[in-house]
């Protein structure tokens, strides 16, 4: 019996939760219209059942549903019970039972089935067939045990044509005014997802098209910067030794023809990643894969960076190398990013303290197969990388917020680097070092083994 009760408590409660607002005004028409009608009819000397006591309870009931806020908080949680049982009284009992007294009057008739529409618009069609079945019963059980003369086949006609009215409401009306009210309500939280989700991707793009602009600004910036600086010294270099040829000793010479050399490098090198950046955007660049030894190509690598790089730095490249080194890849674009890899490393690596490389055989997974690879790793104990660039720093234009202002650059080496790994069907990522400053670089590519 206790779980009947708890199910029918939950039914009323979710069904009459957004009810709250009917009863004031519910309140206010119940108080005037039968106050109303009452007067009307006494002073008019209507023909009919004259009821004080039941208006009266009627008014009663709508008078305390106005002041519902009112109430005693220990009484707020029975607000829903008492709207129903309210309803119940005020509308099919009170005119089932006012039908029955007035059996032949056809305005009673017609405010019964007035009644009946009433209780379809405030409530949902099981509350509707509920509510309007007891006020019937105990209206007419009222009736009949108050009259002392009931005439019952009058009165049963009657009582049939309300039954048969509130089946044809319910099924017509009731049931499809829940479904629209149902598919409203649906329609409104699907729209207001739908406007929520358009709002948050209108502020990620924002947020996306802002940080664009500020990587544009920042690379048109940049690029500026590195195109005119190397143009600029072989421009005012090279005038100058035109100019002063007959005046500058040799050493003179060769010094400002190296400057100039060392601008004309920087300014090729800066043309070379663009042209290379842009060949793998446009999927035009094709790799040469032939049979190298990584070991010999490292070594290669270190020994180029120690002669111009390390000149100035007490910092040393320890490599360590791969038993099995002879692999099919193309030799002269992962050339290409451990030099890129290896010079960043320089540049942020504090003096005296090495840098790690080392490669060792792996696996790459491809179509739910493993295929051989060789992964490198290279380990430097500089600043380090923010945690929430480490993704973002192999993106165009874009260099670590640590290090963008010591060391210039544009941000095309990384990109370029992830470029020729992707076309080489591998993977690269950063991360760093957890028991040490610094940072490690990772990449994988598929390499087929030689070696028997």
């Amino acid at each position: 019996m206790n779980k009947i009760l708890r199910k029918i408590s939950l039914f009323m409660t979710e069904k009459a939760e957004d009810s709250t607002c009917l009863f004031i005004p519910f309140g206010l028409l119940t108080v005037i219209g039968y106050s109303m009608f009452y007067l009307l009819s006494i002073m008019n000397d209507l023909p009919g059942y004259k009821s004080f006591g039941f208006r009266f309870a009627a008014a009663a009931f709508g008078i305390i549903l106005v002041f519902h806020n009112k109430w005693p908080n220990k009484l707020q949680k029975y607000k829903i019970y008492y709207w129903y049982f309210s309803a119940t009284f005020i509308l099919p009992y009170f005119f089932t039972f006012m039908l029955l007294k007035n059996s032949s009057s056809v305005e009673w008739k017609m405010n019964a089935l007035i009644i009946v529409a009433l209780v379809i618009l405030l409530f949902d069609w099981i509350s509707v067939a509920s509510i309007v079945t007891i006020g019937i019963v105990a209206g007419s059980l009222t009736y009949y045990i108050t009259d002392p003369s009931p005439h019952l086949p009058e009165h049963l006609t009657a009582l049939i044509n309300m039954i048969i009215s509130l089946l044809v409401y319910c099924v017509l009306f009731s049931r499809l005014k829940e479904k629209m009210h149902y598919n409203r309500k649906v329609s409104l939280e699907i729209s207001e997802k739908v406007n929520f989700e358009l709002e948050k991707k209108v502020k990620e793009r924002t947020k996306e098209l802002e940080k664009a602009l500020a990587i544009k600004t920042e690379f048109l910036n940049n690029m500026s910067h590195e195109i005119k600086t190397p143009i600029h010294g072989f421009t005012v270099m090279s005038k100058g030794l035109v100019e002063n040829w007959g005046e500058f000793n040799d050493e003179k010479k060769l010094d400002l023809a190296t400057q100039v050399s060392g601008n004309a490098e920087r300014l090729g090198s800066l043309l070379g990643n663009l042209l290379d950046l842009s060949k793998f955007s446009s999927k035009q660049m094709e790799l040469n894969i032939q049979q190298i030894d990584v070991n010999n190509l490292v070594n290669e690598i270190i020994d180029e960076c120690q002669v111009l790089y390390l000149n100035d730095k007490s910092v040393n490249i320890d490599y360590k190398p791969i038993r099995k080194s002879l692999f099919s890849i193309d030799s002269e674009r992962i050339g290409q990013v451990l030099r890129n890899l290896f010079l960043n490393a320089l540049k942020y690596s504090q003096f005296s303290r090495d840098i790690t490389v080392s490669a060792k055989p792996s696996e790459l997974e491809d179509k739910k197969r493993k295929i051989p690879a060789i992964h490198f790793t290279i380990k430097d104990y500089g600043v380090g990388i923010p945690k929430g660039e480490l993704e973002s720093i192999f993106n165009s234009f874009v260099q670590s917020s640590r290090t963008k202002t010591r060391a210039g650059g544009t941000g095309l080496g990384l990109s370029i680097c992830k470029q020729i790994i992707l076309a080489h069907k591998g993977k690269i990522w950063a991360e760093n070092n957890t028991n040490s400053a610094g940072a490690s670089f990772h990449f994988i590519i598929p390499a087929r083994s030689t070696n028997s």
